[in-house]
């Protein structure tokens, strides 16, 4: 079986409705399934975009980002370019949300 090395850029997909999608390290982009999913960033980060985060369905989860402890961590260091979330964690992370205003989440959509 071939395995992608952690740390390489690479496209997750929710094909299994597995619902819990974590870039790792690298540039990646998340795709999530039609059910409830979870986006998990941690460690090196690097630019990842989440393609289909639904509102009030799906989350994301910031447990290991020290950056982001609490709503208000999120939206300071979120912003909006072209209908999308972009939240700058610091150190060149980025995490793009594609098609979604910061005015959308709140505590039920995020995990810290």
């Amino acid at each position: 079986m071939f395995r992608i090395p952690f740390w390489e850029d690479h496209t997750h997909r929710d094909v299994y409705h597995r619902d819990v999608l974590n870039g790792g390290r690298g540039d990646d982009t998340l795709i999530g399934g039609s059910g409830v999913d979870d986006f998990i960033f941690s460690g090196l980060i690097g630019f990842d975009v989440v393609q289909d985060w639904q509102n009030n369905v799906d989350h994301l989860d910031f447990t290991l980002v020290t950056s982001i402890t609490s709503l208000s961590d999120f939206t300071s260091q979120s912003s909006e370019l072209d209908g999308n979330v972009v939240i700058q964690l610091g150190g060149g992370d980025v995490i793009t949300v594609l098609g979604a205003s910061i005015a959308q989440f709140d505590v039920g959509d995020l995990i810290f």
